[in-house]
C-alpha cells in the first residue's frame, strides 16, 4: 500500500512541480526547454530528489539554469506546499537528468548506422561477400 501511495504522490509532485517552474519562475538563469522527469521520494516523505532535463541549451547553460531553480527551491516548495496536501512538504534536491540527452544521442547513433547499412555501395560490397558463402554452401550438399 505504502508504494502506491509513493508512486501516486511522486507522480503529484513531478506534475506540480513542472508546471511551477515553468509558469511561476522569473529567474533569467533558468533558461531552455526545462522537464521534470522523475522525483524520488524518501521513505518518510519528507524529502525527494527532483530529475530535471535541460534540452535546447548547451552544457554550461544547463548547469546555470540548475543553479537558478536551486537557488529558487524555497519559493518552488513554498508554491508546491500550497498546491498539494500533504503533512508536510517534502524537501527538494534538483539534479540534472541526462538520459534524455543520451536517449537522443542513441536515436542518432542508430540513424547513423542504419544510413551506413543503406548506403547503396555498402549494400553492392555485402552482396559480392555473401556470394562466395553461397556457392561453398552449394558444393558441400
Amino acid at each position: 500500500m505504502a508504494s502506491r501511495r509513493m508512486e501516486r504522490v511522486s507522480r503529484t509532485l513531478q506534475a506540480v512541480l513542472s508546471q511551477v517552474i515553468q509558469n511561476h519562475l522569473s529567474d533569467p538563469r533558468v533558461r531552455g526547454l526545462i522537464s521534470v522527469t522523475r522525483v524520488s521520494l524518501a521513505c518518510d516523505l519528507r524529502s525527494a530528489r527532483v530529475y530535471l532535463s535541460v534540452l535546447g541549451v548547451d552544457e554550461k547553460q544547463q548547469q546555470l539554469s540548475l543553479r537558478g531553480i536551486r537557488h529558487a527551491r524555497g519559493h518552488i516548495q513554498h508554491l508546491l506546499g500550497r498546491q498539494v496536501s500533504l503533512k508536510t512538504c517534502p524537501q527538494l534536491h534538483f539534479y540534472l537528468d541526462d538520459s534524455l540527452k543520451k536517449g537522443f544521442e542513441m536515436v542518432q547513433l542508430i540513424d547513423r548506422v542504419a544510413a551506413e547499412f543503406s548506403d547503396p555501395e555498402v549494400d553492392k560490397r555485402a552482396g559480392e561477400a555473401a556470394a562466395p558463402m553461397e556457392h561453398e554452401d552449394e558444393r558441400q550438399q
